[in-house]
């Protein structure tokens, strides 16, 4: 918690001071110039964003607007509704014009930033963005865009989370490199997303740390339909503690936990959650390293979720004939691992 002369700011939130700071360096660095403070001149936040006006945009922005935009036909940017820059070659230098193209699409209800390494100030400048489109947000997606930490994220999606706003739907933060330390942040960000039905973090280092962080974060999403944390390092330990997490998830539909190597004992943690999870239809358990012990937790966890008909265990050293009759969702003996449905 910062305090600052106008109050404090929560954990998770960048003092508007630094809000202001980031970005002016930001537009400093997009127009070539040097930020306040080291050895420019000092014009105070959004004023020293760079414009889409400006004759010296990046080569790489101008190719986006013609490509994925109806730059610089303004009225027809207003229609727009989905904003795509996938793989635009996007850093932070371009980045830093995201206010200034936001605001000539204030009906946007998608964008999609993925792998462009937007740089570390990205919160600070998406802030300034969704001031002119939070209402209409739905959807943000932030695969592989090189992220390390979330700071300041619940200052930017507040923006979507107000009396009149529509509300995030979809967050998907995959790919990224996002431990523990970067992690903190999540639960404050998530309170800005109520209405959150589908969150992506698979393929980053979560770790024991992160699953403690993100069963904290999962409180604040009662409408969340699909989880994915495929491929981040939960092991045993992170699955008991997303375990808790998942008993606040009574909407849960898809659950992607692949390649976690949680184990037997990671299996028997997920137990109870399932009991929390009815409306679970899709699971993705393959190579956790479950064996026979994991199996049979697997078992007891299947009798609770009444709607579950895609299931996932390859590569969990399982006889194949009882891999095969986990993956159509068959409740009934096999081999004497699973146990008969409850009637």
């Amino acid at each position: 918690v910062w305090l600052t002369s106008s109050g404090l700011w929560q954990p998770g939130r960048v003092p508007r001071a630094g809000v202001e700071m980031a970005l002016v360096a930001a537009g400093a660095a997009a127009v070539g110039g040097p930020a306040p403070g080291l050895g420019g001149s000092s014009p105070k936040g959004a004023r020293s964003l760079p414009s889409l006006d400006d004759p010296r945009l990046p080569h790489r922005l101008q190719a986006a607007l013609q490509t994925q935009t109806n730059w610089p036909d303004v009225q027809r940017m207003k229609q727009m509704t989905s904003l795509s820059l996938q793989h635009a070659g996007f850093t932070g230098r371009e980045f830093a014009y995201m206010p200034a193209m936001l605001r000539l699409m204030p009906y946007i209800q998608s964008i999609d930033l993925s792998l462009n390494p937007i740089g570390p100030h990205w919160t600070s400048i998406l802030a300034v963005g969704l001031e002119s489109v939070g209402e209409s947000l739905l959807s943000l997606e932030l695969w592989g865009c090189s992220i390390e930490d979330l700071a300041g994220l619940a200052a930017a999606l507040e923006h979507a989370n107000s009396a009149t706003s529509r509300g995030l739907k979809r967050l998907g933060l995959a790919n990224n490199s996002l431990f523990p330390k970067g992690l903190r942040a999540l639960p404050a960000a998530l309170k800005e997303t109520p209405k959150l039905t589908s969150l992506d973090l698979s393929r980053n280092p979560l770790g024991e740390g992160g699953a403690r962080l993100l069963a904290m974060a999962l409180r604040h999403t009662p409408e969340l339909t699909l989880l994915g944390v495929g491929e981040c390092k939960l092991g045993a330990r992170g699955a008991m503690f997303l375990a808790e997490g998942l008993m606040q998830t009574k909407e849960l539909e898809e659950l992607l936990i692949q390649c976690n190597e949680i184990g037997p004992a990671g299996a028997w943690e997920l137990v109870q959650a399932f009991q929390c999870t009815p409306k679970l239809v899709t699971l993705d358990l393959a190579w956790n390293l479950l064996g026979q012990d994991g199996v049979r937790a697997l078992a007891f966890a299947l009798q609770q979720c009444r709607k579950l008909s895609r299931v996932s265990i390859g590569g969990n050293a399982l006889d194949p004939s009882v891999e095969r009759e986990l993956s159509h969702g068959l409740r009934q003996t096999a081999h004497g691992l699973l146990l008969p449905p409850r009637m």
